[in-house]
């Protein structure tokens, strides 16, 4: 037995939901469908829209959380050696003569 595909598979990305409402909407513009044409293109219209409205809402959300894991996130650099000097602070030299 197969498995049948997801919702969410069957629906386009957000790029090509996006095109298809945009042509959706010249269409419309131009009033030359009959109604039921009309009817059926505007209900496609708001199923388009309900997936592009989903889809930003995510792509949103998920930028709000990165962005609070960022200012949650302790300073890396005030507790990493610097890459030059490296653990001694001094550029890897010995500066108090002991050879050491």
């Amino acid at each position: 037995m197969t498995e049948q595909p997801t919702a969410a598979e069957n629906q386009p990305s957000f790029e090509e939901a996006h095109t298809e409402l945009e042509e959706i909407v010249r269409t419309l513009e131009r009033g030359e469908t009959s109604l039921e044409r009309t009817l059926e293109l505007w209900e496609r219209g708001e199923v388009l829209y309900a997936i592009c409205a989903a889809r930003l809402d995510a792509a949103h959300s998920r930028v709000e959380e990165l962005t609070r894991e960022l200012a949650e996130a302790p300073d890396e650099t005030q507790h990493a050696p610097d890459p030059i000097d490296g653990e001694r602070g001094n550029g890897g030299t010995d500066t108090d003569g002991d050879d050491c």
